[in-house]
């Protein structure tokens, strides 16, 4: 944005010719006045050039513009009133504020890894359920990530607006197979049957990969008779390198987009389904953990004894948050009321939120690699930034008005100043200079009479009159040449 905005300019440009167009035509009215009284005209001419015109009625505006110096005077007065109302409107009309962004391409390193280090997320402990003690570190970043607190760049070079990148770092390959059963909740042997279930275990696949399967079951939706159909899920975890697609908001960080896509996979021995109690934890236990703590959950289908009534019974968050609470969204409303939603696909997004949370706070955390004793390198990219930006749009045609008007007004000033090479002396309207011409033209009018006339009653009586003073601008006073010395009192000698 400018310093100084456009429009404070033009209200500068406006206000600046309106004051030059006051001082003009004041200064062009006393030229035309001195011009006439120079050249010779009637008391009523120069009355209606003092006062711009007659505005008492048509007939005597009329009469009054019919001298060529008034008309002059009237014009140049209406134009310049127009141009003091119209010019400041049309020129503000002629710039309109526009709010942009600037889009530019720029690189930059980001705090994230490609690799979280072995025993960041904690160590392998077979005595807790989720085979993992989770560290200082890996505890405070689920934490956030389960609260949805902002991730801050904390960067020298941070986004200007909305930023997007597409940044390579660590993450999870998830992969899901479903299939389909079905189950008569009122048979006796289903009391205690599984209506929702989340739940895991490590293993290595057939190439020695470390893995988690995900297991995920609920029942989708339930017949009049009771009949649910019962979907489940399998879905595979390996660690790997994935595509985050990123978004950036001056210094708040996102996931953007349907989610990261595969690159390479990134497996650590660390995560090893056999890994010695104690050793150093990878990036696959991290996930685990979470499992562990935020997802595991399950619904058990409970009959009423002596009843055809079904409850269910519920541990874990995700069982209630996935339960279609709502009858309005099932397909029974019979004492079968038992249904969820899929959670799978919450399940892998939030996964991928974690994972991406975690090697940016590993990356953030300068750590060393252990290989080297380097810092672990940043990820370089290249991210587009869309800066907002205040853009100011020309309409030309306001523009066109008002200098058009703005020249019609310092024309018309500008004549009012035709012949001033003729005057010879500073001039002005004030009474004590005007008066010096015009006193043997009026001095019959003082009497008790018309002491308190009208001045178009004065008009019709003296305005007929002829005025011819054609060297009271160079010497108004007409003083003839004297001694000083003489004491000799000046006379007062007629014009004209």
């Amino acid at each position: 944005m400018p310093s100084v905005q456009p429009s404070v300019l033009l209200a500068i440009i406006a206000g600046v010719h309106n004051a030059a167009q006051a001082f003009a035509l004041s200064s062009g009215i006393a030229n035309v006045w001195w011009i006439n009284v120079s050249c010779g005209t009637k008391l009523h001419t120069l009355h209606y050039v003092w006062s711009k015109g007659s505005w008492g009625g048509i007939q005597e505006f009329v009469h009054a513009i019919s001298s060529f110096s008034v008309a002059r005077v009237v014009f140049a007065t209406i134009a310049t009133m127009v141009a003091g109302i119209a010019t400041g409107p049309l020129l503000q009309r002629g710039i309109r504020a526009v709010d942009t962004s600037i889009h530019s391409t720029l690189t930059r390193d980001w705090d994230i890894v490609k690799t979280i280090p072995d025993d960041w997320t904690g160590n392998v402990d077979y005595a807790t359920a989720s085979n993992i003690t989770g560290s200082v570190s890996l505890q405070s970043t689920i934490q956030d990530w389960y609260r949805y607190i902002n991730i801050k760049d904390s960067s020298d070079k941070p986004c200007l607006g909305t930023c997007h990148a597409k940044i390579p770092a660590a993450g999870v390959y998830i992969n899901c197979s479903e299939t389909q059963t079905f189950m008569d909740l009122t048979k006796p042997e289903n009391n205690n049957a599984r209506l929702f279930s989340i739940d895991y275990h490590r293993f290595n696949n057939d190439s020695g990969v470390p893995a988690i399967a995900v297991d995920i079951l609920y029942v989708d939706r339930v017949a009049s008779s009771c009949n649910a159909t019962v979907m489940k899920s399998t879905c595979t975890v390996t660690t790997a390198v994935m595509e985050y697609d990123v978004l950036m908001e001056n210094r708040t960080v996102s996931l953007d987009g349907e989610g990261p896509r595969f690159q390479f996979g990134n497996s650590s021995v660390s995560d090893s389904a056999f890994a010695d109690n104690g050793a150093a934890a990878g990036p696959l236990g991290g996930i685990g953990w979470v499992l562990e703590h935020y997802f595991k959950s399950n619904a058990t289908l409970i009959h009423e004894n002596g009843t055809t009534n079904y409850q269910s019974k519920v541990n874990g968050i995700l069982a209630f948050q996935f339960a279609k609470a709502n009858t309005l969204t099932v397909t029974n409303q019979g004492s079968c009321v038992l249904q969820w939603d899929d959670p799978t696909y919450y399940m892998t997004w939030r996964l991928h939120e974690a994972m991406f949370r975690m090697a940016w706070e590993a990356g953030s955390d300068e750590l060393l690699d252990e290989s080297t004793g380097e810092p672990l390198p940043k990820t370089q990219t290249l991210y587009e930034q869309d800066r907002p930006a205040l853009v100011y749009e020309k309409i030309i045609a306001p523009v066109w008005v008002a200098v058009a008007i703005m020249l019609v007004a310092v024309f018309s000033t500008s004549n009012l100043m035709w012949r001033f090479w003729r005057i010879y002396r500073p001039v002005s309207l004030s009474p004590l200079e005007t008066a010096v011409v015009l006193r043997s033209r009026v001095n019959d009018m003082y009497d008790e009479e018309r002491s308190f006339a009208e001045v178009k009653d004065l008009i019709n009586h003296v305005g007929d009159r002829d005025i011819d003073a054609p060297h009271a601008v160079e010497n108004p006073y007409h003083i003839k040449p004297r001694n000083i010395a003489s004491h000799e009192a000046p006379g007062s000698v007629p014009l004209g």
